[in-house]
């Protein structure tokens, strides 16, 4: 989902707290949590910050900062209750308003969210610093609009009408390697889903729409790399699967100084079986026959960030259309970015789409979505590696055609 940006926000707007004279030995306890939140020790704060409330449960300020501090420790409960108190104390404060927006959001609850935010905006002026913040918080409204429609798109498919005839797991932006925050989020959801999921589900394969490596080595910045060990790393993870059972495709991260994807053809799973960077396999039932086709969308050229491409070559565009059975029922297409992302091919992939009935699914992005381009399903898987939730994708396809479309955030299995 889209971050709301809660502390460069904060910086924007500087709203004083009114209200009766707040007990001294409170503001002082707020003002050391102030410290150490700013210092990054966000536990260390806590302790301040609940010290302030207990001795003047009237102070706003501290239960925000207590939100706050939870909100940075993805403690996402616990800050909206910390916020809630903060709005109630404070119902004028439009800084509050777009906190408490912040840990809706992270909680589920994008309509509450967007209420929120738009309370915020019902108190603030257009002029100055005010018109500032509001042109930032509607632009994130926008963006929340959109994610709000391709959730109702996703409404449309949870009880379909046929019976479903086979399904499948796709993720996304494992970034094996990620591990600047001291986690290991990319490599123990990455074993979950090929244990745990794999084994309850039972799907009929699960496919990996890229950037399978951080290409950081446990950096923030990817300005070196690509790195081996972190292809090692990935390597031993997928070592249960059959190139039957999982499908892997290269990323941007993938790429980064490697224009040939060398690391990735022989590394994954795909490319060490096929040689190739695109792949196509179907799953053929008495109730039809469906295609699945991999695109490689990452440049050719090996750039590195910020300066990559994107986008899908003649020759690649060529095997995509040589390899299309144009009597399958329906075609899904898999590749690592959005279509708005690619910078060449993009027109003539987006009629190759328009040529059959298909669903083009990917990633890059880290956040979950559905959209539509026509008649085709567009569908946005966030990261595994990296996103606080959805980090899975169970599409499901019933014998009449119909695609259903669900997110799951381990350690959720679908019931």
């Amino acid at each position: 989902m889209m971050s709301l940006r809660l502390t460069a926000l904060a910086l924007i707007l500087l709203f004083a707290q009114l209200g009766a004279a707040t007990d001294p030995r409170a503001v002082e306890e707020n003002r050391i949590g102030n410290g150490l939140m700013e210092a990054g020790d966000y536990e260390g704060s806590i302790e301040h910050f609940l010290t302030a409330v207990e001795v003047d449960p009237r102070y706003a300020v501290a239960h925000s900062n207590l939100g706050l501090a939870y909100y940075h420790l993805e403690r996402y409960e616990e800050a909206l209750e910390e916020f809630k108190t903060a709005v109630n104390l404070a119902p004028n404060n439009p800084q509050y308003r777009i906190y408490i927006s912040g840990a809706y959001e992270r909680c589920g609850m994008a309509g509450e969210a967007a209420d929120e935010l738009e309370n915020a905006l019902s108190l603030m002026d257009t002029r100055g610093e005010d018109g500032k913040a509001r042109e930032e918080i509607e632009s994130v409204m926008e963006k929340m609009k959109g994610e709000e429609d391709a959730r109702d798109h996703q409404e449309l498919y949870p009880s379909m009408a046929g019976e479903p005839i086979f399904s499948f797991v796709v993720i996304s932006d494992v970034h094996v390697g990620e591990n600047t925050d001291g986690g290991t989020q990319d490599s123990d959801n990455l074993n979950w889903i090929l244990n745990t999921a794999y084994e309850v589900i039972r799907p009929s394969f699960i496919v990996n729409t890229g950037d399978i490596t951080d290409s950081t080595n446990g950096g923030f910045i990817p300005m070196g790399g690509p790195y081996q060990q972190e292809w090692d790393e990935y390597s031993r993870i997928i070592s249960t699967m059959s190139e039957s059972a999982y499908y892997d495709i290269p990323g941007n991260h993938d790429q980064y100084r490697d224009g040939d994807l060398s690391y990735y053809l022989e590394n994954s799973l795909q490319g060490r079986a096929t040689g190739y960077t695109q792949n196509s396999w179907t799953v053929d039932l008495p109730e039809g026959k469906y295609q699945f086709i991999s695109v490689c969308t990452p440049g050719n050229d090996g750039k590195a960030w910020p300066t990559d491409n994107a986008g899908l070559d003649d020759g690649e565009l060529n095997w995509i259309e040589s390899h299309m059975d144009r009597n399958a029922k329906k075609i899904f297409f898999f590749g690592h970015h959005p279509l708005d992302d690619l910078e060449y091919g993009r027109e003539e992939f987006q009629s190759i789409l328009d040529s059959h009935p298909s669903a083009y699914i990917y990633g890059h992005t880290h956040g979950y979505g559905i959209s539509y381009y026509n008649n085709t399903m567009l569908v946005n898987a966030a990261s595994l590696g990296k996103s606080p939730r959805d980090h899975y994708l169970l599409v499901t396809v019933s014998a009449d055609g119909q695609t259903s479309v669900a997110p799951y955030t381990i350690p959720q299995l679908p019931v």
